[in-house]
């Protein structure tokens, strides 16, 4: 598992072996950094790593310039490794809070500090199996957590299709896995990327 690009581009992660986790891929992550790169500016972003596994998707946008970063796992051993990474690469701005995604879906602010800012990326990477992943994304929009502009990314099972769920967007296929994007103007489905 490697950072693509940025400040620590090329560097390989090194997590314990035994992590119940489905890393994202290579191919998968680049193109999510590609769409992004597209339309946003990653310099000084607040993002919301959600069923962080590893940790690999946060620290690529540590990487590439966010400022804050909130990872949030249900496995505690995935948790102490995050942390742990956190600390070695430099993220003074990261915060890892242990918490099952349906319960943080149904009250994040349970979980997130008092002062934690509204989100201008929130990645979700859950299990392929987990059910309700609907109703998780429409909760989580539900509680305000995305600045205006800010972008909701659900990675999912290919098989399944999100286009009616709140705030949709557009979806990019690779493979068995798909990237689903829902923000809070939909009316911004004209303008999706096609990256």
């Amino acid at each position: 598992m490697r950072i693509i690009s940025g400040k620590l581009g090329g560097r390989v992660l090194k997590v314990p072996s035994n992590l119940p986790v489905r890393p994202t891929t290579d191919r998968t992550k680049e193109a999510l950094f590609n769409i992004i790169h597209a339309q946003k500016e990653i310099e000084d972003m607040a993002v919301l790593d959600i069923c962080s596994g590893t940790g690999n998707i946060g620290i690529e946008f540590f990487s590439r310039g966010a400022e804050i970063i909130i990872a949030i796992d249900k496995d505690r051993r995935c948790v102490e490794a995050v942390k742990e990474l956190y600390q070695s690469l430099g993220v003074v701005n990261g915060k890892v809070i242990q918490a099952e995604v349906t319960r943080f879906a149904e009250n994040p602010f349970k979980f997130l500090p008092k002062s934690s800012p509204k989100f201008d990326i929130i990645f979700i990477d859950p299990p392929y199996a987990l059910p309700n992943q609907q109703e998780i994304v429409q909760n989580l929009f539900a509680f305000g957590l995305l600045k205006e502009d800010g972008w909701l990314i659900l990675e999912h099972n290919s098989l399944f299709s999100f286009d009616t769920v709140t705030g949709y967007l557009f979806t990019r296929k690779y493979g068995s896995s798909s990237l689903s994007f829902f923000g809070n103007d939909s009316e911004a489905q004209s303008e999706s990327p096609s990256t």
